[in-house]
């Protein structure tokens, strides 16, 4: 018998069990708790009356019962009708149930089972976690299906599996549906929330259909690529309704290739919700100078609106040159504030090519404190179709930080200051909360004796790379050549790399002192009088954000005056880069390059990894 033909049996042989239970005895109205005590350690039959608290396998015609796994075990099925009856509800509350290749169970309405809410549920998760594996070859129907309970609980369908729901389903913690051939049918409404992870095995993909429902769609989609490698512009439907309400709010995509202009997507159209992997638009904008331009890389993209936005409101519209300022026919701006920049073609459209670009001028003002990063903006922007597409945000150039870079094909770390800021460091912690870090390959400050001999290592492991210096500090001049840290990072593992460190300064340097080199000198002035009318933090010796009078001011009050580094202090969060080191460490890379990960918060945060310096100072702390 082929397995399409497999639903309607299945679901007719829950029926005439419903019908049976109907002739039943009042007596039966109450449902009976039938409860798995198979051995936890251990994934054991199902339909072994041993494994159950009253000497029989649970059943819905025989009492109306209700299985129910909540001692950590695992049952499996791997047998159809007539052996395995249907059960009037099941409920998963801390265990496991596998129904493996052959195996079919239904959980039917039991007719006399009054209000009982258990009545016709597949319950996944209460209290604890909850599992159902449905395996390749196997099959199930429930009257309704929830999956609830800890974050972990899970419904799991493979190979060419079936699960038939006749009302309603509610997936609120994970799904996972792998390969093409699942058949998954929801006859009622659909609400997925949680976590709906697709693993993708091919051009095609097994949706969940709820023909005549609606589908309630948020949560994350994990899209997951097994032996299957994408190209811009496939699709997969992962789910099928009448209607759809909402969306998938992230995208998570694993086992894929990175392409600049190509992003993954989750589109509702019409009824259905596709993963899409589509060229898009990208907003470039400059860390540096909070300089944007749009620019198409793949194909061709027309686009009549967009919107660019500022949750925090950190867009400067008097400094945008909107395309409509720029001439381009048709277009027109639409109300900007610093939350949103709006600009729209109501009779055209632009195209773009690949490798054209739109200047925007600059939409957001820079950074100006040491450490501090651009505010995050968002890029939406309107097609013909009536179509509204998610585009990219890159950020380029040198960050004002620190950064780590990573070379992950050899393994080979450095960490450079890309800041427009002298600093002075006196501590650093590289982790890795997956066990990334290569200890017999890493080349501290220790082992190359930096600053005189004064670097102490503070138990190095895979998990962390400590080091600090208790008496002095490495000096590392802004937009310096980057210092090797050796192959601190084991190539094999995962890209989860974060950096925290802290510098000396703080504004212990007398006022006036615009390179933190602890002396108001001439030096000084020349920094104040070269960037005059900017807001060059080089020249900005009072943090007002402007090289003005008072900076002006400042030397000449405080001129020949010493005193400790001025320049930035404290603990930082800083960035870690994955990049090519092979070809020229002693540069910034690219702007093409660059794949960011950014470690943290950028500012002043508090870091456990560097409590007081007198507890390195014990030598049994060195490697």
């Amino acid at each position: 018998m082929k397995r399409q033909d497999m639903r309607p049996i299945l679901l007719a042989f829950c029926m005439a069990f419903a019908i049976t239970a109907s002739t039943a005895d009042e007596v039966l109205a109450q449902l009976n708790d039938v409860t798995w005590i198979g051995d936890p350690a251990l994934a054991e039959t199902w339909n072994d009356n041993a494994n159950w608290d009253i000497g029989f396998v649970p059943s819905q015609p025989l009492g109306g019962d209700v299985a129910i796994i909540n001692n950590g075990g695992t049952a499996f099925i791997d047998v159809a009708p007539p052996t395995i009856d249907p059960v009037a509800g099941l409920v998963l509350d801390n265990g496991a149930l596998e129904i493996r290749s052959g195996g079919v169970l239904g959980v039917v309405v039991d007719p006399i089972g009054g209000m009982d809410a258990r009545n016709g549920v597949a319950l996944i998760g209460g209290p604890g976690l909850g599992r159902l594996d449905i395996l390749p070859g196997g099959a199930a129907s429930a009257d309704t299906l929830s999956v609830a309970g800890t974050a972990d609980s899970a419904v799991n369908l493979s190979g060419n599996a079936i699960l038939s729901v006749v009302n309603n389903a509610n997936l609120d913690r994970i799904t996972r549906i792998e390969g093409p051939d699942v058949i998954f049918d929801v006859e009622g409404d659909l609400r997925v929330r949680g976590t709906f992870n697709s693993v993708i095995t091919g051009p095609g993909h097994s949706p969940i259909t709820a023909a005549s429902g609606i589908a309630n769609i948020g949560g994350t989609l994990q899209a997951e690529f097994n032996g299957h490698m994408p190209t811009v512009g496939e699709s997969w439907t992962l789910i099928s309704a009448n209607s759809v309400s909402g969306n998938f709010q992230n995208v998570q995509v694993s086992g894929a290739p990175s392409v600049q202009g190509a992003l993954f997507q989750s589109v509702v159209a019409g009824g259905d919700v596709e993963l899409r992997f589509t060229n898009v638009l990208t907003l470039n904008v400059d860390r540096r100078t909070g300089a944007a331009s749009i620019e198409n890389h793949i194909g061709t993209i027309d686009f009549d609106a967009y919107t660019i936005s500022s949750a925090g409101g950190a867009l400067t519209p008097g400094d945008w040159t909107s395309l409509d300022d720029a001439g381009e026919t048709g277009w027109f701006e639409a109300n900007p504030s610093a939350n949103r920049l709006n600009e729209l073609n109501p009779d055209s459209s632009t195209v773009l090519g690949p490798i054209d670009s739109l200047d925007l001028g600059s939409i957001i003002d820079a950074p100006r404190a040491f450490g501090e990063a651009l505010p995050a903006l968002e890029f939406e922007y309107h097609q013909t179709g009536d179509v509204v597409a998610k585009g990219i945000v890159q950020y380029l150039g040198p960050h004002n930080n620190l950064v780590l870079l990573v070379d992950p094909s050899t393994g080979q770390t450095a960490l450079q200051n890309q800041s427009l800021e002298d600093v002075s460091l006196d501590g650093y912690s590289i982790g890795s909360a997956a066990g990334s870090l290569n200890v017999a390959g890493w080349n501290s400050f220790d082992d190359t004796n930096a600053s005189g001999g004064t670097w102490f290592e503070a138990n190095p492991s895979a998990n962390r790379l400590n080091e600090l210096n208790p008496d002095s500090s490495l000096f590392l001049s802004a937009g310096g050549a980057p210092v090797p840290l050796g192959a601190a990072f084991n190539a094999a593992g995962a890209r989860d790399l974060t950096l925290e460190f802290s510098l000396v300064g703080g504004g212990a340097g007398p006022l006036g002192d615009t390179n933190g080199d602890g002396v108001v000198n001439i030096d000084d002035l020349n920094n104040v009088r070269n960037l005059f009318g900017t807001n060059d933090p080089g020249g900005d010796t009072n943090g007002d954000g402007v090289v003005n009078i008072d900076d002006l001011n400042n030397v000449r009050n405080n001129f020949g005056t010493m005193g400790g580094g001025g320049g930035p202090g404290g603990t930082f969060a800083g960035v870690v880069e994955y990049v090519d080191l092979s070809n020229n460490a002693a540069a910034v890379p690219e702007p093409a390059s660059w794949s960011m990960l950014i470690a943290g918060a950028m500012g002043l945060i508090s870091i456990s990894y560097f409590p007081p310096r007198r507890r390195y100072l014990r030598p049994s702390l060195r490697r």
